[in-house]
């Protein structure tokens, strides 16, 4: 391995910090456990372990586990899963790199390591494999120059690496060999995810408005064909028709009515105005009779005078 790489740097930084001695066999058990957790890349993120632990200028690295963090160089990395690696949690992995154990012979060192490497979240069936290729560790850190093109997706398969690739890294496409049915069909997913988003937003927008102004029923006429809900629509839209139609015939009954009640109570009043008005005619008419078929009457007798004197 060579020395100036970033993992050289990271590996002997982190093996100093934990009081663990630098040799072949805990760069070893770096290399194999960097690959269980990153992959073909291990220096992507300056944090081949994928540690949580956040330090200066870190942050979330964004892909797979948003809390796994990225540090801005090898030796800050080093700190944190130095920090990461002594905090109380794994007494039996710090054990095993001070002491120098093989992987291979970790769990019958301390069966307690199968707990602390669930709770690291790497597991253990990594532990008997072989060591990686010395390759996948000559890239340096990202802000520097590198033998080999890292890869922010390694160690994703399948549409997982693919959806990866266009989210996550559009630039690092090219980076890795992904199967490209599995790179369109994640592109059309992503794309096509956004369409349906927007889209369904305006219909939203468009119902709500149509809605607003009473054109139910012909929202219902539209969705009826093509769903129970827009056929259900429509039965509500033709209902709210037919009950706004009742209405407005109740209303012009009522009116009417009306109408001809006052009309008549106008023309009974008038009938009665017209009877007594006849009926006044008729006892003039007959009192003016009766006064002129009455006879004159007589004058008053003279008083007749007489020759007598007065007494």
């Amino acid at each position: 391995m060579a020395a100036t790489s970033a993992f050289d740097q990271w590996a002997t930084a982190t093996l100093n910090q934990i009081g663990a001695p630098v040799n072949s066999t805990n760069l070893a058990t770096l290399q194999k456990w960097a690959t269980k957790e990153s992959g073909g890349s291990p220096m992507r993120w300056n944090n081949p372990l994928n540690t949580t632990q956040p330090d200066t200028g870190s942050v979330s690295a964004g892909a797979t586990q948003a809390s796994v963090q990225r540090y801005p160089t090898p030796a800050i990395g080093a700190h944190a899963t130095a920090v990461t690696l002594t905090n109380g949690r794994y007494p039996g992995i710090l054990a095993a790199l001070r002491q120098s154990v093989p992987t291979a012979s970790w769990l019958s060192f301390d069966p307690k390591i199968t707990q602390q490497l669930g709770t690291w979240g790497s597991g253990t069936n990594w532990l008997g494999g072989p060591t990686p290729p010395t390759t996948n560790f000559l890239a340096s850190s990202p802000g520097g120059s590198s033998t080999s093109k890292s890869d922010p997706c390694a160690g994703l398969t399948g549409f997982a690496a693919a959806w990866c690739q266009i989210t996550q890294f559009p630039a690092n496409v090219a980076a890795t060999s992904v199967n490209p049915i599995g790179v369109i069909f994640a592109k059309v997913m992503y794309i096509g995810s956004g369409i349906l988003l927007v889209g369904g937003g305006l219909t939203l927008l468009v119902i709500i408005v149509l809605k607003g102004s009473g054109a139910t029923a012909a929202i219902g006429g539209v969705a009826g064909a093509v769903t129970p809900q827009g056929r259900a629509l429509k039965a509500v839209g033709a209902a709210s028709k037919t009950a706004a139609s009742v209405k407005s015939t109740n209303a012009e009954i009522t009116a009417n009515r009306s109408s001809l009640a006052k009309r008549k109570r106008t023309s009974t009043r008038k009938g009665i105005q017209g009877r007594s008005a006849i009926a006044a005619d008729r006892a003039h008419a007959i009192g003016a009779a009766r006064y002129r078929n009455q006879p004159a009457p007589r004058p008053a007798a003279k008083p007749v005078a007489t020759s007598e004197p007065p007494f």
